[in-house]
């Protein structure tokens, strides 16, 4: 494997990531991290970044953003 690839953060993805792998990405934290969860359990996996802003904690576009530059979705 080559280095760059081998020093590189894997992604976290949010639409199955755990609790404590979603409250270590920055911006995100332990409390979104609840909410997100309990958000995919009702409604199901997040269909793009803008749904996002409609979990409590993430209205924020800004906040988003940083998340989305952290974080992937598929």
């Amino acid at each position: 494997m080559p280095r760059h690839e081998l020093d590189k953060n894997p992604t976290v993805n949010l639409n199955n990531a755990s609790l404590e792998d979603l409250a270590g990405v920055p911006g995100i934290g332990r409390e979104r991290a609840e909410t997100l969860l309990m958000y995919r359990e009702q409604n199901g996996p997040l269909a793009n970044w803008g749904e996002l802003r409609q979990v409590p904690g993430f209205e924020d576009p800004d906040v988003v953003e940083y998340v989305r530059a952290q974080a992937e979705l598929s």
